[in-house]
């Protein structure tokens, strides 16, 4: 019993210690990263007198040490850590390599920017010191990594507890249209010694490349959640009502906003036997050709799924155009909007079909 009371006394007493003796240039596992630098100009192979035949030839010559060379680091100082890079992950991100600070170009809205960099903060409970908007700037304050565990302590023989760093963020105006310029910059940088306490480190550009990178996943999750979210409201359907125009054109009125009447449009009127031929994103247009004979891809997928509509084959213009928060849907015929009557024939079938759930691949597929 004694005996292990010594020996875990005896652990305690090795882990209290450091870990000199386990793992470094003088510990049981010998660390010979660094000796090179104490390797020595040996002199050259020399021919034993009397011996003849062999001319030693220097075919691998080892140029002089110039000053300047002298002065590079070597050693624990040499930075042997791959470049960091920006990533350029997510919709509309490209992140500038070249660039001697982190940085990097997002084709977004600003506002929508800007409150996606809020959020990242708020998510990672990152307290801000100065916020300005108009000026696009944001000041962190201290961003604090975890202290290093008494195991990688003792076995590392590290005399460095933690870091921190206080960050800039520059949201400026890209040269084009919703193009933003972010940029990060480490204000303040430490390091936290077991014997000093806080000291400065020199700022890197590093350091501000792994805090973007941060926000950049960030701001790739927050995309794919927004389009999950998107895809789910489509397939939930929209209601739709008869819907009267100042000017007396007769069409349906879609609670739901223009975006979303433009992306679930196609998936519903295929189901009608609707085939799009083209479109015009700037005029919100729809050009189709009715073919009854002709089933949709997902009628024949599905199992005649497709609907019958009360109107003549042929080519139909649908236009899509916003009403407050809501898009009226009109159905032209060569040149002219379908009347009033004609419209209430074909309401009860299209509102069965723009107000059901409707299966992902519809939209996984556009």
């Amino acid at each position: 019993m004694n005996y292990k009371v010594l020996l875990l006394a005896g652990l305690s007493s090795v882990t209290l210690s450091g870990c000199g003796w386990l793992y470094g240039k003088d510990g049981w596992i010998r660390d010979t990263e660094h000796d090179y630098l104490d390797a020595k100009q040996r002199p050259p192979l020399q021919m034993p007198e009397g011996m003849t035949g062999y001319q030693p030839q220097d075919r691998y010559p080892i140029p002089p040490l110039t000053p300047a060379m002298a002065r590079q680091p070597v050693g624990e100082k040499l930075d042997i850590e791959p470049p960091a890079l920006v990533l350029s992950a997510g919709e509309g991100v490209v992140g500038v390599q070249d660039a001697m600070v982190a940085k990097s170009l997002i084709y977004v809205e600003r506002e929508q920017l800007w409150q996606r960099l809020l959020a990242f903060f708020e998510r990672n409970d990152i307290n801000l010191l100065d916020v300005n908007n108009e000026a696009g700037v944001i000041r962190t304050d201290w961003v604090q990594t975890e202290p290093i565990g008494w195991f990688r302590d003792w076995v590392l023989d590290r005399d460095i507890e933690s870091y921190r760093w206080q960050y800039l963020f520059q949201l400026s105006p890209g040269e084009n249209p919703n193009e933003n310029q972010l940029v990060v910059t480490v204000s303040k940088a430490e390091a936290l010694s077991e014997e000093q306490g806080w000291i400065s480190q020199a700022d890197s550009r590093r350091d501000g490349v792994n805090i973007l990178n941060q926000f950049l996943g960030f701001y790739d999750e927050q995309l794919t959640a927004d389009a999950r979210a998107r895809v789910l409201a489509a397939r939930a359907g929209v209601p739709v009502v008869l819907w009267t125009s100042p000017e007396g054109q007769s069409g349906l009125l879609a609670n739901a906003s223009l975006e979303r009447a433009w992306e679930i449009t196609p998936a519903v009127i295929e189901r009608l036997g609707f085939l799009v031929d083209d479109k015009d994103t700037s005029k919100h247009l729809y050009y189709t050709t009715l073919a009854h004979e002709a089933s949709g891809f997902w009628s024949s997928l599905f199992g005649g799924d497709s609907r019958r509509i009360d109107l003549s084959e042929g080519e139909y213009v649908i236009e899509l155009k916003p009403v407050g928060d809501q898009t009226a849907i009109l159905f032209s015929r060569d040149g002219e909007v379908l009347n009033a009557e004609t419209m209430e024939k074909v309401f009860p079938v299209l509102s069965e079909v723009f107000q059901e759930r409707r299966p992902a691949q519809e939209f996984n597929r556009r």
